[in-house]
């Protein structure tokens, strides 16, 4: 289909019809957006998602799933804020169509990241089981035993990679072909870490056009990630009744989450675990809890094992865990998927190749990963 036979009433306006029928009309996307976001698993996309938050922006994302039903809620724009559509693992059926009815005149701003580390952060990635509620008493062993990898097991399958690299977005022309005729503003994985965050977002907003971050919420930015090796092991929700109440306690892999919260770290035994966590609950429901004596000792001496617990169990993911040296060994042990995946780079990193060479001589991991090819090959 062409660009005309997707847009049939490219003049009828949306705003006196519902939004299922706009887009069942292909009635474009135009107006109430400032800027497109793609972005893929494993580079970053949710920290730059919350710097383009703190700039002021709305982000709304547009997922794998029941696309449409994500398209939706774009059409009754509010056009006093800022928003920004995020395209997140963007790759559906309906790509074509949602690329044809977004705005041709707004920036796109691509995050990537070297794709040997991006495969490197893929194995490690897992996914979580269970609901992530406990009470006290719980077996503690059991409780954070909810990470789980390729096919279910417990541990990573170096076979998985294969599996990952299928999975996972590397369609970096692909997804940017859509927007062919407009510029794309790439940003490396490297630029939004935080000690670099600031300046970036702040050189962002004078490319893109946005509110730069402001001064005082510097130390936003340079707030350290939240623990990866915890990933899908937390957030998990401690559940102690008290009298007629059942208190909430959250514990979150950084500790900055919900801070208006009251935060009961400084009141457990010290730990370093606690310097990268966060526990905290309802400020009413701690005054509950701390009138209840001895169930709040309980709780307070149920929490410290369970913080040396957590420790044990995230040295045991970290020990586990994959790096980009692994990575390369398996590849450069498996000609098949070795070619495979050099010849899929070739095409999909033409466009940045052209416009970002620099971003592409940065990335570390995939020049060996070239080397190697070069000698093997």
């Amino acid at each position: 289909k062409n660009e005309e036979s997707l847009q049939p009433y490219a003049n009828l306006s949306y705003e006196s019809i519902p939004a299922s029928l706009a887009w069942d009309l292909n009635l474009p996307l135009v107006g109430g957006y400032d800027l497109i976001f793609i972005g893929r698993g494993v580079s970053g996309h949710a920290a730059l998602w919350r710097y383009l938050s703190l700039c002021g922006i709305s982000v709304k994302a547009i997922r794998e799933g029941d696309q449409k039903a994500m398209f939706l809620p774009l059409y009754p724009r509010d056009s006093a804020e800022n928003t920004c559509i995020a395209l997140i693992t963007w790759w559906n059926h309906n790509r074509l169509k949602q690329a044809s009815l977004l705005d041709k005149n707004v920036p796109v701003i691509f995050l990537v990241r070297d794709p040997i580390s991006r495969l490197k952060s893929a194995m490690n990635h897992g996914n979580g089981i269970g609901n992530g509620e406990f009470v006290l008493g719980d077996d503690l062993e059991k409780v954070l035993d909810r990470k789980r990898y390729y096919k279910n097991s417990r541990t990573i399958n170096p076979e998985s990679l294969e599996h990952l690299w299928r999975a996972y977005d590397f369609r970096d022309y692909t997804n940017v072909a859509w927007f062919s005729g407009k510029e794309i503003v790439y940003v490396d994985m490297q630029e939004i870490m935080p000690n670099r965050a600031f300046e970036t977002m702040t050189r962002l907003s004078k490319i893109v056009g946005f509110n730069p971050p402001k001064p005082e919420n510097k130390h936003l930015f340079e707030m350290q990630s939240v623990v990866f090796e915890l990933a899908h092991t937390l957030p998990l929700t401690l559940k102690v009744k008290c009298d007629y109440n059942v208190i909430c306690i959250e514990i979150t892999r950084d500790i900055y989450t919900n801070p208006n919260k009251y935060l009961l770290n400084n009141e457990l035994t010290p730990h370093l675990m606690l310097e990268q966590i966060g526990i905290r609950l309802e400020t009413e429901h701690y005054a509950i809890l701390f009138q209840n004596k001895p169930l709040f000792k309980e709780v307070l001496e149920y929490l410290d094992k369970f913080v040396l617990a957590l420790w044990e169990k995230k040295e045991w993911i970290r020990q586990m865990q994959w790096n980009e040296a692994r990575v390369l060994e398996y590849l450069r042990d498996n000609k098949p998927l070795r070619n495979e995946i050099y010849r899929k780079l070739e095409r999909e990193l033409v466009h940045i190749k052209s416009h970002r060479p620099d971003i592409v001589k940065s990335w570390k991991y995939y020049q060996e990963f070239l080397r190697i090819c070069e000698v093997l090959d």
